[in-house]
């Protein structure tokens, strides 16, 4: 889950999958006119394939879907008109009967996974 520092609405979040974050984080840079993607929360699927959890966690917030605003344009469908607490998270994996299945990485430990991956962009 991430947002963008410079998106008017900062309750917008963008709901997606990779595989390769060292370079799906450089991707991201041209995305953003003013500022990177933001990420807030991270899942990292351990035993269930990502895509899967993209869908679970889409499907369960349909509601929010940014598709279903007014002025929806053609964002894509992966963005969502909230911003997902770590209990937001925990619920739709529990509700779903996947969380001993991911790793969730928020905090201190997102902050870690993104300077880590920052290191291996330049190595």
């Amino acid at each position: 889950m991430a947002s963008g520092l410079d998106l008017i609405n900062k309750n917008w979040t963008k709901i997606g999958d990779e595989t390769n974050h060292s370079e799906r984080f450089q991707t991201y840079k041209t995305s953003f006119p003013l500022h990177n993607l933001a990420p807030y929360i991270i899942i990292e699927c351990i035993e269930i394939d990502n895509r899967k959890v993209q869908d679970i966690i889409l499907e369960s917030l349909s509601e929010f879907s940014t598709t279903k605003l007014d002025d929806y344009a053609d964002g894509g469908i992966e963005w969502i008109n909230k911003k997902l607490t770590l209990s937001d998270v925990k619920q739709i994996l529990e509700d779903n009967n996947i969380i001993d299945k991911c790793n969730i990485i928020c905090g201190k430990e997102l902050d870690l996974f993104i300077e880590e991956s920052k290191r291996k962009q330049r190595i």
